[in-house]
């Protein structure tokens, strides 16, 4: 045997701030070849987060005499540093292996995707000089994958916070409400990458949705405060909730303002007038895109809550 192979691909294609990073490595012999019987060979994994839209389109390849620690220096010399790793050991070709992340090499800590979102991607190895043993002598050199392979690369998605204050917590029936929103945690280009059908990820989804709720009795004002919001997500319609409308503003970080004139993503002036007694709620909420988790304001939010 003198050269061992290997197909790898990510176990998702999308993974969420917080999970864990999988991935799926399958042994194998470069034509010709054969393995020997009980030899057994590891391979060793680098997992690399935090990358950019262009980084897709530079792809890095080792060259064909280099060893697999030269290659991750290389890397390292451009920028690109591993955030994790991953091991795999196999006693035969053909063998299959799901290999969970850790955040030290040879560690158990499990490695969890990052907050703040970005592609990742694996190189994986067959380096002759980590096998047990003699085992590296079958070896005629280093197996080594490409850095930000298609079928390697995944998209962990970032997640997003969201504050906000209705701009008068007690107005007047006939009163503009207006709600000021500040939201963090989209990437700074959120909206402009229209997807790669090469590395399988999807177009950023340009709008997040603000919808305003009344709640309460309209044939009794005593009876409102038995329907003030509760719970975090927002109710079904019924003669005690009603949707008012519902806008759609840029999904991207910064602060806006809604309502009492102000435009919407499509340059159209939104008002919303407390036309009756009651309570009203603005919600933020977020669809998601493979990117950004999905993501939503608490409807029982006080500070979101005029009556």
């Amino acid at each position: 045997m003198s050269g061992a192979t290997k197909g790898t691909a990510v176990a998702a294609k999308v993974v969420d701030a917080g999970q864990p990073v999988v991935d799926t490595v399958t042994s194998g012999v470069d034509d010709g070849d054969s393995w020997a019987s009980g030899l057994e060979l590891r391979a060793s994994g680098w997992y690399f987060d935090g990358l950019g839209v262009g980084d897709l389109s530079e792809p890095v390849m080792p060259g064909a005499d280099e060893t697999a620690k030269e290659f991750i220096a290389r890397l390292g010399t451009m920028g690109f540093r591993p955030s994790a790793y991953g091991e795999a050991s196999f006693t035969a070709p053909g063998q299959r292996v799901d290999v969970r992340a850790t955040a030290e090499p040879g560690g158990d800590a499990a490695y969890e995707a990052p907050r703040g979102g970005g592609f990742g991607t694996w190189v994986w190895a067959f380096d002759a000089s980590a096998q047990p043993g003699k085992a590296g002598e079958y070896l005629s050199g280093d197996s080594i994958s490409g850095f930000l392979e298609a079928e390697e690369t995944n998209s962990n998605r970032s997640k997003v916070q969201v504050e906000s204050t209705i701009t008068e917590h007690s107005p007047a029936i006939g009163a503009q409400l207006s709600d000021t929103i500040t939201v963090d945690g989209f990437p700074e280009d959120h909206g402009e990458f229209a997807g790669s059908e090469v590395f399988g990820i999807g177009a950023d989804e340009k709008h997040a949705q603000v919808s305003v709720w009344w709640a309460g009795d309209k044939d009794d004002p005593g009876s409102d405060e038995e329907y003030k919001p509760a719970g975090a997500a927002v109710p079904q319609e019924d003669e005690h909730h009603k949707l008012l409308g519902t806008w759609d503003v840029p999904a991207k970080n910064g602060t806006i303002r809604v309502g009492a004139g102000s435009l919407d993503a499509h340059g159209k002036p939104i008002n919303i007038i407390a036309e009756d007694h009651g309570w009203y709620v603005f919600v933020w909420s977020f669809a998601g895109d493979d990117r950004v988790m999905p993501a939503a304001s608490a409807y029982d939010d006080q500070w979101e809550q005029a009556r």
